[in-house]
């Protein structure tokens, strides 16, 4: 009886035990950041671009700002060049990966890229008071030099509380390939304060 009570501890320990770490795996895969945001005033953030395997890409500029109080913009890019001849993909809608290529002769990618990636997912994977203004033209934006513009309805103008959480994808120069698809980024959340 009591080797019977010990066991099922010990099971209900390690069950209890693979749980949390499930958990904290499923937490760390997200990348997250937090802004406040005064009224009309832009504010810049610095985000870390990792693969799925937490292996760094590249930091790209994002600028947050409230149009009015139904619409928050979100400035991507710089007038700089990303580095390493990259470039960052965000996709209003999902995308195959064929369809992509059969649309841009410009974009290919390796086989274990697209064994792991055949739809492209939207950029707006999960959002908290916010939604996309309206899809992209061609269903994508590609930022690699220029700031393009993103646009969100506030749904609850009376919220202080907006959150964002995108995915994006990064191709580089590779070959006769402008955009060659190298990665799927981790998840990044942006909670925003308004102030």
């Amino acid at each position: 009886m009591v080797r019977w009570l010990v066991i099922q501890v010990v099971v209900y320990g390690c069950c209890t035990w693979m749980a949390s770490q499930q958990s904290v795996a499923a937490q760390q895969s997200i990348m997250s950041y937090k802004i406040g945001l005064s009224s009309y005033e832009q504010q810049p953030l610095q985000v870390n671009l990792n693969d799925e395997t937490n292996n760094f890409l590249l930091t790209l500029p994002l600028n947050f700002s409230m149009v009015d109080a139904n619409t928050l913009a979100m400035m991507v890019g710089n007038d700089a060049n990303l580095p390493a001849g990259q470039s960052v993909w965000l996709f209003s809608e999902e995308i195959a990966l064929n369809t992509l290529m059969r649309m841009n002769r410009n974009v290919n990618a390796g086989n274990t890229f697209k064994g792991r990636n055949a739809m492209f997912e939207k950029m707006l994977v999960a959002s908290k008071g916010v939604k996309l203004y309206r899809p992209f033209d061609d269903g994508y934006e590609m930022i690699k030099k220029n700031v393009k513009p993103v646009f969100f309805t506030v749904v609850n103008p009376n919220s202080n509380m907006l959150e964002l959480t995108l995915q994006l994808y990064v191709s580089k120069h590779e070959g006769n390939y402008p955009c060659f698809f190298i990665a799927k980024c981790r998840p990044v959340k942006i909670e925003i304060n308004i102030k």
